[in-house]
C-alpha cells in the first residue's frame, strides 16, 4: 500500500472516522462520555471519507475570500456560520474566544503544553490520558479540540498546531457556548 499523499490527510474526514473507531475499539466509555458531555458526539457519524488532493486544490481554487462564498458551476455556496450551524450543529452565535492572557499562569502552561505539538502527539494525548478526574476530563477536552480542530475544522499546511489553536481550549468547561 503506498503512503498517502501529504495534502490527503488535511481536513480529513477519515481521520476523525479512525480515531472515534480506535477509542471504541479501546473501550473507553469515560472517554466518549466527555465527549458526549461537551456535545461534539456528532464526529461518530463522520464518514470513513478520504479528502483527496484534486477536490481540495478544486475547493481551494474556487473559494473568495471577500464574500465567504464558493463559486462552483452547479452554484455558489456561502460559507457561514450559519451553514456551519446546520451542518455540525454547532452553535453560531455564543461568546467570543477567550484571549490569551500572559499574565495568566493558567494560559500560560497550556500555550507551553501546547505550542508547536505535533498531531500525533494529540492523538497520543486522546488516547493515553486518562479520565479519573475533573482535571484529567479537562485534559482530555483540550487534547480532543485541538485534535478535532487541527485535523477537521481548522486544518492548517503546517504539521503542527499553531497558535490561534490555542485560544478555543483555554476554557473547555462548555466549548459551544462559543461563537
Amino acid at each position: 500500500m503506498g503512503k498517502k499523499k501529504f495534502l490527503e490527510s488535511r481536513c480529513s474526514p477519515n481521520y476523525i472516522h479512525d480515531m472515534m473507531s480506535t477509542l471504541y475499539k479501546k473501550n473507553s466509555v469515560e472517554k466518549f462520555a466527555e465527549i458526549d458531555e461537551i456535545r461534539f458526539g456528532f464526529l461518530r457519524l463522520v464518514p470513513n471519507w478520504s479528502v483527496k488532493q484534486a477536490i481540495m486544490v478544486h475547493l481551494a481554487e474556487s473559494y473568495q475570500v471577500k464574500p465567504k462564498t464558493f463559486i462552483l458551476d452547479i452554484g455558489n455556496i456561502c460559507l457561514n456560520a450559519e451553514l456551519i450551524r446546520r451542518i455540525f450543529g454547532i452553535p453560531s452565535r455564543g461568546d467570543p474566544f477567550p484571549f490569551l492572557d500572559d499574565s495568566n499562569p493558567c494560559h500560560m502552561a497550556i500555550k507551553k503544553r501546547f505550542h508547536r505539538r505535533t498531531i500525533t502527539e494529540l492523538q497520543n494525548l486522546v488516547y493515553s490520558c486518562p479520565m479519573a478526574t475533573e482535571s484529567d476530563r479537562m485534559k482530555f477536552r483540550r487534547y480532543f479540540l485541538l485534535v478535532v480542530m487541527k485535523m477537521f475544522m481548522c486544518p492548517t499546511t503546517q504539521q503542527v498546531i499553531s497558535p490561534w489553536h490555542i485560544y478555543p481550549v483555554l476554557d473547555v468547561f462548555d466549548p459551544r457556548r462559543f461563537n
